[in-house]
């Protein structure tokens, strides 16, 4: 057994057991001491007067040189920011002129268009005005198909009257374009105090115009770094947002360049159920009848000839009928709506057609409704 006497003797003493043993501290506070004087020995309360003054003149002379740069900073973030504004207000600009001259182009484009096909139905309405009513009254067939010429006639004007006839000249969006803007902060006048030079001072007030100084100096340290900052980030911007306008320009250029190769679709889409109707009614015309009458003949050929103009006019504004019997079938192109045996052509080809599509400038707008051999 191990004799209690034998445990080492505690430094604590008996009834401070709670008070923890005192740490040595005289390297820490060497340490210290050494920082302080490293950076306040200028400062030290025992020099003299003759130094201190010394000192205040050199700051002087510092914070001076600082308030100028200062200033210099400032001016240069106010106009990096007029420049951002600048750039920002000729970019929205920019686009919004490249919008309206392409709106300009869509309505002249629709106008042109509108200029050729109108006078094409206005001529089959003057052929369809020819006909006497007595001539419509002996013959109810005759009558009943003129009545679907006209009544296909009355589906042109309603669809020109709904998309053609109501084309207007565009805004001028450019004149009330709002760009982004970056606010602009007028550079604020300095704060530094002017220097009053005394014919005699006392070592109290040259210290606190020392401790005044020191603290201009901070300030304007702070300052010079923000606007700095602020300006490199400014000249950032400057470069980021011209990249960004052109990319946006290009864009938008390409964007509007297709809208105005396809500017005509909408209106063409209304109007191709006219050529459908019209298409049917020609061939609802027997022919032994138009051979055996010439009213009917006359009348298929008012049908027949304006059906060539409309497609003349429709080649020259890109409009292409698809019309694909006998070709492989194409599901870009075509919709099949049935199916059918035919030992003249081979396998997924199509065997008639129930409707004819259409492209616009190789975009089609309408696929052909097909029948297909499966």
């Amino acid at each position: 057994m191990t004799d209690n006497n034998d445990k080492p003797e505690s430094n604590i003493v008996p009834g401070n057991e709670n008070i923890p043993e005192k740490r040595d501290t005289t390297q820490e506070d060497a340490e210290s001491k050494a920082r302080h004087e490293a950076l306040f020995s200028d400062l030290d309360e025992e020099e003299t007067p003759e130094e201190i003054k010394a000192q205040r003149d050199v700051m002087w002379k510092k914070v001076i040189d600082m308030d100028s740069r200062l200033g210099v900073y400032q001016q240069d973030k106010l106009t990096l920011t007029a420049k951002l504004n600048e750039q920002n207000a000729e970019a929205a600009l920019a686009l919004a002129k490249i919008r309206d001259l392409a709106e300009a182009e869509k309505a002249s484009a629709l106008e042109a268009f509108v200029k050729e096909v109108v006078p094409v139905a206005e001529g089959l309405v003057q052929s369809l005005g020819a006909i006497s009513k007595e001539q419509r009254e002996a013959d109810p067939k005759f009558d009943k198909l003129t009545q679907g010429v006209e009544k296909t006639l009355s589906q042109f004007m309603a669809a020109f009257n709904k998309s053609g006839g109501k084309t207007s000249a565009p805004k001028d969006t450019a004149a009330g374009v709002e760009p982004e803007t970056v606010a602009e902060t007028t550079p604020k006048a300095s704060t530094l105090k002017e220097r009053v030079i005394r014919e005699t001072e006392t070592p109290e007030e040259i210290r606190a115009e020392r401790d005044y100084l020191l603290q201009q100096m901070a300030e304007m340290a702070n300052k010079m770094s923000k606007a700095q900052q602020d300006s490199l980030s400014l000249t950032r911007q400057l470069a980021a947002r011209k990249t960004e306008a052109g990319q946006a320009l290009l864009r938008l250029q390409n964007q509007l360049h297709e809208q105005k190769a396809f500017a005509l679709e909408k209106f063409v889409k209304e109007i191709l159920p006219v050529v459908d109707n019209l298409e049917r009614g020609l061939t609802a015309i027997p022919k032994a009848q138009r051979a055996a009458d010439a009213k009917f003949e006359s009348l298929a050929q008012d049908v027949g000839k304006t059906l060539g103009r409309l497609t003349a006019v429709f080649n020259k504004f890109g409009i292409r009928a698809i019309d694909p019997t006998g070709e492989a079938f194409d599901p870009e192109k075509h919709e099949a709506v049935g199916t059918a045996d035919s030992a003249d052509v081979e396998s997924e080809t199509v065997v008639s057609v129930a409707q004819k599509g259409y492209e616009l400038n190789d975009r089609v707008i309408r696929p052909a409704k097909v029948v297909v051999k499966p």
